[in-house]
């Protein structure tokens, strides 16, 4: 309890007649101390669960009334520190004295505090006298004492009143996660000796995303089911492609908003972006976001329109203009190998007639630059969309190396051997199928089609590392019969492909990729295979 106690422990000394060692005494920090040293010495060797709490109880009485503490302050868990400033004041203890009936005829200590039995003379000598002030047992309060005097404080009690725990009603895992955290429950009283934890106050549960970058639904992930955190925002640009960022035209902003009905969008509005204009001549500025610079302003150009035609096949492509002197045709972009495979006639393309042949399946947007008779540079852009008929079969890869792609048309018979193998020493076959062309320095692409498949055919592709390509990943993208878009059917990737030797039938990785077979003259099936060997393997078994 510390020196600040010695007043109170010399003043307990005094009231219940019994001597506090300095160490009994540095142990006392509770009122509840003070009852259990007191039962302890009073009632040594005896059963004091009544003791114990009748001497708590009149203890409380006499500090309630000597001392004007209000009762539901001497609580056994109680700190004398709070007593300390009423205590100091001379002659208050004795009142507590006074109080506890201590002041009268000394008790009679063989008996238990309990009780108090004055002896009194009698005609003939002396009696003792009626039990007063005695304390028998009674429903307990839920507070921590043992009213009924059973030996077991509480008994028949769900909690101690006005005591508190932390208390959480949402889903397992969910407490501490994002915004929820648990709350507080106090103990109340039923009455009736009975006591219950209430209501959990202060909790936090799950709620529904808001989309806000919160986590309210305590998942730890905010923002997991949302199309996007309310509030960001993102680039967009709505101009032709190809002008993004070329002369004025510039990028603007979409923000995420909320949808109706729950969750969020981007706004439809891309706000500040800069579009293609008119060119206005004589202002050394890129209007339209060609990529020239007050084009129009002496003679003029058009380019084709935007055509669609099947990967492989030539296409006639005009432009027109006046005034014009020269011409430069440009692929600006195009699928993976596309610009690099694709043919013009005539080559270098310097005509205002030029004959392309798309190899690659994908879109093409291509420059055409015209310099007319005043020496200003023209320029117009427009789309080849190469589009899948037949099957095709295109082969990637991320680097150097020497890659080939083949296309069987058997399962009886092995790999590397002509005419059922369609690969870089048997380019075309009987059956139908063409390599375009075998790419042997680094990342392709290759290509085998077969223009007419035939139907209930089984056609199996696969990837071999000739030479160099150790460590390379190839992508193999299939295209089944007719479509009006460029994007494939299935696209494969393999594992990083091993083998240090060169040429075919060696240690070499040969992947056996995928089996397709045509249903009908424009539609498949493509069933995965994915295994590796040794291309030696493959050159004498399927």
């Amino acid at each position: 309890m510390g020196l600040d106690g010695v007043e109170i422990v010399i003043e307990v000394e005094h009231t219940f007649g019994i001597r506090i060692e300095d160490a009994e005494a540095m142990r006392m920090a509770t009122v509840g101390d003070v009852v259990r040293l007191v039962s302890a010495k009073r009632f040594a060797g005896r059963p004091h669960g009544c003791l114990s709490a009748t001497a708590f109880r009149r203890l409380r009485r006499a500090l309630q009334g000597a001392l004007g503490i209000d009762r539901s302050a001497v609580r056994t868990d109680a700190r004398l520190e709070a007593f300390l400033p009423l205590t100091r004041r001379r002659g208050d203890w004795p009142r507590v004295q006074a109080a506890l009936g201590l002041s009268l005829p000394p008790l009679e200590l063989s008996r238990p505090l309990a009780t108090a039995i004055w002896c009194a003379a009698t005609a003939s000598g002396s009696a003792w006298g009626p039990c007063t002030g005695e304390i028998t047992p009674s429903m307990e309060m839920c507070d921590g004492m043992d009213y009924d005097c059973d030996g077991v404080p509480n008994s028949g009690c769900g909690c101690v009143v006005g005591s508190s725990r932390s208390c959480y009603d949402g889903p397992a895992g969910t407490s501490g996660v994002g915004l929820c955290h648990d709350g507080v429950e106090t103990c109340m009283s039923l009455g009736a000796g009975m006591s219950s934890w209430g209501a959990c106050t202060g909790e936090v549960l799950p709620g529904v995303d808001m989309c806000d970058g919160i986590d309210s639904a305590c998942t730890g992930a905010p923002g997991a089911t949302c199309v996007c955190i309310i509030g960001r925002t993102q680039p967009c640009y709505d101009g032709p492609g190809g002008t993004r960022g070329v002369g004025v035209c510039r990028d603007g902003t979409q923000t995420c908003v909320a949808a109706a009905g729950g969750g969020s969008m981007w706004s439809a509005a891309c706000s500040g972006e800069t579009l293609p204009g008119s060119e206005i001549c004589g202002n050394g500025i890129d209007d339209n976001c060609s990529g020239a610079v007050d084009e129009g302003c002496g003679g003029t150009l058009m380019c084709p329109g935007d055509v669609s035609v099947n990967a492989g096949t030539p296409v006639v492509l005009t432009a027109t203009g006046t005034m014009i002197v020269s011409w430069t045709w440009t692929i600006v972009s195009g699928p993976v190998g596309g610009a690099a495979t694709a043919v013009w006639a005539p080559t270098p393309p310097r005509s205002a007639t030029e004959t392309f042949t798309p190899t690659i399946v994908g879109d093409y947007v291509i420059r055409v630059s015209a310099v007319d008779t005043a020496g200003r540079t023209l320029t117009c852009m427009f789309t080849v969309h190469a589009l899948s008929h037949g099957l095709r079969v295109e082969l990637t890869w991320d680097g150097s190396g020497d890659i080939d792609l083949h296309l069987h048309d058997s399962t009886t018979t092995p790999w590397f051997a002509a005419p059922q193998d369609c690969y870089y020493a048997n380019t075309v076959t009987p059956w139908g199928a063409n390599l375009d062309f075998d790419n042997t320095v680094s990342s392709g692409p290759e290509n085998d089609r077969v223009d007419t498949p035939a139907v209930a055919t089984n056609y199996t592709i696969g990837v071999h590392n000739y030479s160099l390509g150790a460590g390379r990943i190839a992508t193999v993208r299939v295209f089944c019969g007719s479509t009006t878009t460029t994007i494939p059917t299935m696209t494969f990737t393999s594992r990083a492909l091993t083998g240090a030797t060169a040429g075919n039938c060696t240690a070499n990785d040969f992947w056996k990729v995928a089996t397709v077979r045509f249903t009908s003259a424009t539609t498949c099936t493509i069933t995965p295979i994915n295994t590796y060997s040794p291309s030696s393997a493959r050159c004498t078994a399927f």
